[in-house]
């Protein structure tokens, strides 16, 4: 008869203890559901903005090199320049300047600088503002919230959200990576942050701020021009 009583305290402690632990998980799900949908609901006050400019420096994607793009735009007026370097020094640049009517491309490397100039096709480099959690539906959320990892973290000065292990960057891994992680900014919504196995990539934004002056192109006849029929 004691040894019973015995199980039954046993199994009771044991119950107690699976309740507290889906309790836990419960709280803890509900608290990263509601960072989330925070994070949805201000980043979406910046998604539509027609005045901005974003600055990305990557690195990791080649050994040596690293990566910027800077992505303006105001009104139908839109240019990005992707830089790369090798050791500080500048090896090619690349200016796309598109007023929703033409688009032209100007290419620099040490040996040579290049014009093409209304260009028909070609590739579309402008950085849109992109809400992290954008288009996932509130089950999908639900599932984020439970894999996820979500934690406060201050980063440059900046109060932050590390979201780890989220099946909405799954589409950025490999095998190999090892390290999953986003800082999205707490204020904002935004992305500042990502670092995907040996690749980082760091963002920052300015918003209203984007002058006529920028899309002012450069003098074409420091350049080869190269026809429009020799575009393809």
């Amino acid at each position: 008869m004691e040894k019973k009583k015995a199980v039954k305290k046993v199994l009771k402690v044991i119950g107690i203890i699976v309740l507290i632990i889906i309790a836990l998980f419960m709280i803890n799900t509900i608290r990263k559901l509601a960072i989330i949908k925070n994070i949805q609901k201000n980043a979406n006050q910046y998604t539509s903005s027609k005045n901005y400019h974003i600055k990305s420096v990557g690195s990791g994607m080649n050994e040596d090199s690293t990566t910027i793009i800077n992505s303006y735009c105001k009104g139908d007026n839109t240019l990005t320049t992707l830089e790369m370097t090798r050791d500080g020094e500048k090896i090619h640049k690349l200016s796309v300047y598109d007023n929703g009517i033409k688009k032209d491309v100007f290419t620099e490397t040490s040996k040579q600088k290049v014009a093409e100039m209304d260009v028909e096709e070609s590739m579309n480099l402008i950085m849109p503002i992109y809400n992290y959690f954008e288009g996932a539906s509130n089950m999908q959320l639900i599932w984020m919230a439970i894999v996820s990892r979500v934690e406060d973290i201050e980063y440059n000065g900046k109060q932050c959200y590390r979201v780890a292990n989220s099946p909405s960057s799954s589409v950025l891994k490999t095998d190999n990576n090892n390290i999953d992680e986003v800082y999205i900014e707490k204020d904002t919504g935004l992305v500042i942050r990502t670092h995907f196995g040996n690749t980082i990539s760091e963002r920052e934004y300015e918003f209203n701020n984007v002058q006529d002056d920028i899309f002012t192109e450069p003098d074409i006849r420091e350049y080869e021009t190269l026809k429009n029929d020799s575009i393809k």
